[in-house]
């Protein structure tokens, strides 16, 4: 009685895979002839040992295989804060904070919130992710409107604190003297655009006064002249303003006259004549 020594079939190792990726069916005949089939299944998600169980009739053994499935790793990255529309993006790195290098799509864009995709290198088990930086746009500072005010009256200090909440400082300083724009710098914290706030200041106009002689009761005509366009009323000595530039029938003599401006209550200098 001649008695046949079980063989151990034997088959190729399988190379690792990431988890998902294809795996190919495995052979029903071993590297030394042995046929037979496996169970269980197929798994391409996870780490699993196969058996082997050869077909009846050879002097076969059962054998396993193992094949090593790699679980895939996310690339980890620091959140990046929001940012203010138009300020500078340092660029987004290119290994994670989990030692995975790749790449970055599409270009930085900071006028725009944007989500942005990270593809590993390949030769890794791993997998893409996403990095949305949030573009804050850009508010601009609101104030009230400053009245005009009449050359050298006194000017109040302009609100560092907009009406809308922005801080910030105005440049340049306050001249009561002449029309001036000011413009208002938010503080480097704010997300907000610089601004401008223009301050009216009338300047003082003394009147510009034409005489004219008649003979009639030695009287004279004035008429009242200003050399800009301004609305303005008239007093001669001391009597009710009016809105006519025109005085008729002054007596001869000494007169004074003051000028008054309507719409910032400006007042002129007396003038005499």
């Amino acid at each position: 009685i001649t008695i046949n020594t079980n063989i151990t079939p034997t088959f190729n190792a399988v190379t690792p895979i990431c988890s998902g990726q294809t795996l190919s069916p495995l052979p029903t005949s071993s590297t030394n002839g042995i046929t037979g089939s496996w169970s269980p299944a197929l798994n391409n998600t996870t780490t699993t040992t196969y058996t082997f169980t050869p077909n009846t009739g050879q002097c076969a053994t059962i054998t396993t295989l193992q094949i090593v499935v790699n679980p895939n790793v996310i690339p980890t990255f620091t959140a990046v804060p929001p940012t203010c529309a138009g300020s500078i993006l340092a660029p987004l790195p290119t290994t994670s904070t989990n030692a995975i290098s790749g790449s970055w799509l599409p270009a930085l864009n900071n006028l725009a919130t944007t989500t942005y995709t990270f593809t590993p290198n390949a030769g890794q088990c791993l997998t893409a992710t996403t990095l949305t930086i949030t573009i804050t746009p850009k508010v601009t500072p609101t104030f009230s409107v400053v009245q005009p005010i009449c050359a050298g009256s006194i000017l109040n200090p302009l609100p560092t604190t907009s009406t809308n909440g922005i801080a910030g400082i105005w440049s340049p300083a306050l001249n009561n003297l002449l029309t001036t724009t000011y413009t208002f710098t938010p503080n480097p914290n704010e997300c907000a655009n610089t601004t401008t706030l223009q301050i009216v200041v009338v300047p003082q106009i003394d009147p510009v006064v034409s005489i004219v002689e008649t003979c009639n009761a030695n009287t004279v005509t004035v008429t009242v002249t200003n050399p800009i366009g301004l609305n303005y009323e008239y007093s001669i000595d001391g009597n009710p303003y009016q809105s006519n530039p025109v005085f008729y029938n002054l007596t001869a003599g000494a007169h004074s006259i003051i000028a008054y401006q309507t719409t910032v209550n400006c007042f002129s200098n007396p003038t005499s004549f």
